[in-house]
């Protein structure tokens, strides 16, 4: 899975937080990373409507950026949050819960902000028009171990986003721009496909089927439905990518109660190979197992990684939302069928 990180730019309102948020959205994405731009002004029309701007107000506003931040970097995107957050126990607490977080300081003197500002907004809050203005009568606290400092007043667009870029291939986020040093855009491809969920393509077909047809003698034996071995095809193509195999318990468990992988990856339904309990009650973990299809031709060679018992009725209550037999999932013969063991 491609790695994800935030890209938090902070700074005072009309530093530039915006121009270089959008000049890093472009550049990373002509580096073939998935982006997500979380911008201060955009959130607080949607997802903070109604918020004022009390310290209370402004802390709830920046802890939604940084959960939603969160679950997209652990779902491998690039994001760039840009936002004032003037608070530095906020923007840390942020940074403690996202982990891959990049702190920019977009620095910029206010005499300079004041000769940017064409609606007059810093000059009427020096005026004392306009209450809790940040960076005039309301504090800004500045970041004391930002990873790159940015100063706008003395560095073009294309410098500080050379910076920034700079900085995340010190830390591995991405790789360094082909033929040149990140300072300009990369040179991309004529097209890219669309990554992977999970951004690794998964492919567990094997080239030397007569050995695998050999080793398979002799092996116990397990006769999958007509959807298993659908769902065995589409592991083996890498349609359900990032899985491997049939899911193991905490991936199970994860999807069925969270949506999620135990990863952290999203996935809102169970792929799990089922067996009676007599039939499970043979297995042991960390044998291999024939999978056959309902002909008993060879379908794969299984290497049995764990059994666990399930809930067939939790299941489909939390993935169906329903325990309705004229619902497809719950009414599907592995549903129905008395079986309470899953194996990968």
């Amino acid at each position: 899975m491609t790695r994800g990180f935030t890209i938090w730019l902070t700074g005072l309102s009309g530093a530039g937080k915006t121009t270089i948020a959008e000049r890093l959205d472009a550049e990373l994405r002509r580096r073939g990373r998935r982006v997500e731009l979380l911008d201060g002004d955009v959130v607080r029309t949607h997802l903070s409507k109604g918020l004022g701007f009390s310290k209370e107000d402004r802390d709830t506003n920046i802890r939604r950026i940084g959960f939603v931040a969160k679950l997209l970097t652990r779902n491998g995107a690039a994001v760039i949050a840009s936002a004032i957050s003037p608070y530095r126990e906020i923007r840390d607490e942020n940074r403690r819960d996202i982990g891959d977080f990049v702190e920019v300081y977009v620095e910029c003197p206010l005499e300079e902000l004041v000769k940017r500002d064409v609606k007059g907004l810093y000059a009427k809050a020096i005026r004392g028009e306009i209450a809790q203005f940040t960076g005039v009568s309301d504090p800004y606290e500045e970041p004391l171990n930002a990873e790159v400092v940015v100063r706008t007043d003395r560095e073009t667009v294309e410098e500080s986003t050379a910076k920034i870029l700079a900085k995340l291939e010190d830390l591995g986020y991405i790789p360094p721009a082909a033929g040149g040093n990140g300072a300009g855009p990369a040179k991309a491809e004529a097209w890219q496909s669309i990554a992977p969920h999970g951004g690794r393509l998964i492919d567990r077909r094997v080239a030397d089927v007569r050995e695998w047809e050999e080793r398979a003698r002799g092996l116990k034996q397990l006769r999958l439905s007509a959807r298993e071995a659908s769902d065995l095809h589409m592991i083996a193509v890498g349609g359900f990518s990032p899985l491997e195999g049939f899911m193991t318990r905490d991936d199970y468990l994860g999807a069925v109660k969270e949506a999620h992988l135990a990863s952290g990856l999203v996935w809102p339904a169970p792929i799990t190979l089922s067996a009676s309990q007599d039939v499970a009650s043979g297995l042991r973990e960390g044998e291999d197992v024939a999978l056959l299809d309902e002909s008993g031709q060879l379908l794969a060679v299984l290497h049995l990684a764990d059994i666990f018992p399930y809930d067939k009725e939790l299941e489909a209550k939390e993935v169906y939302r329903t325990t309705d037999v004229a619902h497809p999932g719950v009414a599907s013969p592995t549903a129905r069928e008395t079986c309470s063991w899953a194996a990968r």
